[in-house]
């Protein structure tokens, strides 16, 4: 009983505390919207970047490239430049190369979704480059989805146990099952985490909308938007955490 007591005072110093958090950012943001200043400094940033984001698409396009070819660069002459006599000097090669091709994966993956962020932005009458922003959205759309399809290959080429097509649609799949143990082990693990991170901040992001919607009456559809993404993370999590009993208990029998 007293541990339920507990408990329950640690959940109202929760919703106190989120309270007052949300009381600070609510009066934040009416600051922003009833202060002249502010309000037009903001205003006049949001216009002079929809009007220059196809530079910025393009700039961010140029540097992602840059950084990407040169790690690719530097993983395909480390690979040739190897001279491996001991496993010692295996694992120091193995960490190097797995260093140089997730780093580049990373940077690949974000700067896609950025690119989608981006060209969401630019699909606005107050940009007068929208077809250039379209072309360069395309373009990088097509060259990320070949880069990383090279990345998995070179990292299949290094590790051949590492089976599955990254064109098809069971990839990720495939590659889960020819993955040891301990791999997949360590996958858990993140995709654990990756989950606890995300329903934190789509958390966040729903109470963020919500003051939005009433300081600036954006409407419903944020939050519905928002509110949709955090349910399906949950029902998601949940339907392939039982798909995994029912899998564990069918083996046992």
């Amino acid at each position: 009983m007293k541990q339920n007591k507990k408990d329950y005072l640690k959940i109202i110093l929760w919703m106190v505390l989120g309270g007052l958090g949300g009381a600070i950012g609510m009066i934040g943001m009416l600051y922003i919207k009833e202060s002249t200043v502010g309000y037009t400094l903001f205003s006049d940033f949001a216009n002079f970047f929809i009007e220059n984001i196809f530079y910025v698409q393009l700039g961010l396009a140029i540097l992602t490239y840059g950084m990407v070819s040169y790690w690719l660069k530097k993983a395909k002459r480390l690979k040739e430049e190897a001279r491996i006599e001991t496993d010692e000097e295996q694992d120091l090669f193995d960490e190097k190369l797995d260093k140089l091709l997730n780093s580049s994966l990373l940077v690949n993956s974000v700067h896609l979704i950025l690119s989608f962020m981006l060209f969401g932005i630019a699909f606005d009458d107050r940009n007068p480059l929208f077809w250039p922003s379209l072309i360069i959205f395309l373009l990088v759309s097509f060259v990320e989805s070949a880069v990383e399809v090279h990345i998995v290959r070179s990292i299949q080429e290094h590790d051949p146990m590492k089976k599955g097509d990254p064109t098809s649609t069971k990839f990720h799949s495939v590659w889960l099952d020819s993955c040891d143990e301990a791999e997949r082990t360590y996958i858990y693990k993140v995709g654990y985490h990756a989950f606890i991170t995300m329903q934190n901040v789509l958390m966040w992001i729903f109470v963020a909308t919500l003051f939005i919607k009433f300081i600036f009456h954006t409407g419903n559809l944020t939050i519905l938007i928002v509110g949709g993404i955090w349910l399906t993370n949950q029902l998601a999590y949940f339907y392939y955490a039982a798909k995994e009993n029912r899998d564990m208990t069918s083996v046992e029998r």
